[in-house]
C-alpha cells in the first residue's frame, strides 16, 4: 500500500503569526492534535502539536492569546513522497510520531498519513 492511499486532502493549516490560542481553537474545532504551519504562500514552515501547546506555552507560563505559533512550533518536518510504500515509511522512520506530511505539487493541498499502520 502506498502512502497516498491513506492520505486525506482536508488538512487544516495555520500561519506562524497566528496565536497559540488560535491554534488550540482550530485543533478543538476540527478534532485534531497537529497543525502544519505554513507561510501565506503555502510553504511549510513547521508543525505545531497539542503537546507543543501544553509543554512550550502553558507549562512555560506564556500567554496563549499573545504568543505566536512560530515561538512554540517545531521547525523541522519530515515529508514523504506520495508513492512511498507504507512499509518503506516504517523502515525509514521507525520511531516517528503519529503522522507524516506531504505537499501535493500542483494540487495545492496538504495531506496526512498515520504512521501507526
Amino acid at each position: 500500500m502506498r502512502v497516498s492511499e491513506l492520505m486525506s486532502p482536508s488538512t487544516v493549516t495555520i500561519f506562524p503569526e497566528d496565536t497559540v490560542a488560535c491554534a488550540a481553537r482550530l485543533m478543538e474545532r476540527h478534532g485534531i492534535g497537529v497543525l502544519p504551519v505554513c507561510s501565506p504562500q503555502g510553504k511549510l514552515k513547521g508543525i505545531v502539536t497539542d503537546r507543543d501547546i501544553a509543554t512550550r506555552c502553558v507549562a512555560a507560563d506564556l500567554a496563549a492569546e499573545q504568543t505566536p505559533v512560530r515561538e512554540i512550533m517545531s521547525p523541522h518536518v519530515a515529508t514523504v513522497p506520495p508513492r512511498l510504500t507504507c512499509g518503506r515509511l516504517r523502515c525509514t522512520w521507525p520511531n516517528a510520531a503519529s503522522a507524516a506530511c506531504r505537499w501535493q505539487k500542483g494540487a495545492g493541498y496538504w495531506a496526512w498519513c498515520p504512521l501507526a499502520i
